[in-house]
């Protein structure tokens, strides 16, 4: 396989009724485009699986039923930067980063969110954005990789710190002046996109409006934490679901109903 034909992967497989796709744009509509299309992923997981969604079974169902490669490796660290798994644009794989291994046995939720949030990268087909092969390097890769599972904002998760370095080194090296071209780095609605995928695959509309019709008091944060445990995600995925969907509000560490959970029917 050469590099780019990555979007072609989940096409390839066979005996599986995969929802069709959309070009890549970020004007797709999160709740109309990307939620059907990562709930029924979830349809065929679940039919396979079960509910909740579990590391080591997603594990299986990448490798065996969606035919993706899969393997941990052990990916190098740029200072500043922590990457928890890869979506390799070379050979199409995805990659959890073996550095974690411990981390990730500890808090298997994790691993199975950043999986997800690779998953719907090739899903969403954002390789296609590095089809003229201007894929951006990493300090530390030796092949272009765009796609790399972070927890903060910042492109990359570089730090400010070594952002602000960088740019200072960039004033006299033009490697690095190419490096932090604003459009080099993943866009941050190809970030938000992926990040959806996962957070519908882990908890599904429907599931969740299920468990939303028994009473719930969101003037505290402990329902959160009890959904989150129902759906063997963390905390955070599951406020960010919630959010999202309009059923809680948040200002900082305060938490409220929202228009969704205060209006009948929910969702």
């Amino acid at each position: 396989m050469t590099r780019h034909e990555v979007p072609d992967l989940l096409r390839r497989v066979r005996n599986l009724a995969l929802p069709a796709s959309p070009p890549p744009s970020q004007f797709l509509r999160h709740a109309d485009v990307i939620d059907p299309i990562a709930e029924a992923y979830t349809a065929i997981y679940q039919a396979r699986y079960g509910f909740p969604v579990q590391a080591e079974a997603l594990e299986r169902f990448l490798e065996f039923d969606l035919g993706l490669p899969y393997r941990w490796k052990d990916i190098a660290e740029p200072e500043g930067v922590r990457i928890l798994a890869q979506h390799d644009l070379t050979s199409g794989a995805i990659n959890p980063n073996a550095r974690y291994v411990d981390f990730f046995d500890a808090n298997p939720h994790f691993l199975a969110s950043s999986l997800l949030h690779e998953l719907g990268h090739i899903v969403l087909q954002h390789g296609e954005l590095y089809s003229d092969d201007s894929a951006p390097p990493l300090p530390g890769f030796d092949l272009p990789c765009p796609f790399l599972h972070r927890a903060g904002w910042l492109p990359w998760e570089i730090s400010e710190d070594l952002l602000k370095r960088a740019v200072k080194v960039a004033l006299i090296d033009e490697r690095v002046r190419a490096f932090l071209k604003p459009e080099r780095f993943e866009p941050d609605w190809v970030y938000a996109q992926a990040q959806r995928f996962a957070a519908a695959f882990m908890i599904p509309r429907s599931c969740l409006q299920e468990h939303l019709k028994e009473p719930w008091d969101f003037t505290g944060w402990d329902p959160v934490y009890e959904l989150a445990r129902r759906f063997a995600t963390s905390p955070s995925m599951m406020r960010y679901r919630l959010e999202r969907l309009g059923c809680i509000t948040v200002h900082g560490t305060d938490i409220a109903p929202g228009m969704r959970v205060r209006q009948r029917p929910l969702l």
